[in-house]
């Protein structure tokens, strides 16, 4: 697999900004969703919850972080 290329100006030291479309994507969110389960296992977590705002974007945003848990 390939590793995946976030945009630099997404990532700040505790939390995710961007817009949707430009520099932020499902591509991103289904990544952000691999690494946290991955480091959530790593630390004896069996249990993720996952909610969103009401904003257009955050069904396809959080289907796609969803996703990325599952996969991890």
């Amino acid at each position: 697999m390939t590793a995946h290329r976030f945009d630099s100006s997404i990532l700040r030291a505790y939390d995710v900004r961007g817009v949707v479309g430009e520099t932020l994507s499902a591509a991103d969110a289904h990544a952000l969703g691999r690494a946290f389960a991955t480091i959530a296992r790593e630390n004896g977590g069996t249990r993720l919850a996952l909610g969103y705002d009401g904003r257009l974007s955050s069904p396809e945003l959080a289907q796609a972080l969803a996703e990325g848990i599952q996969r991890a």
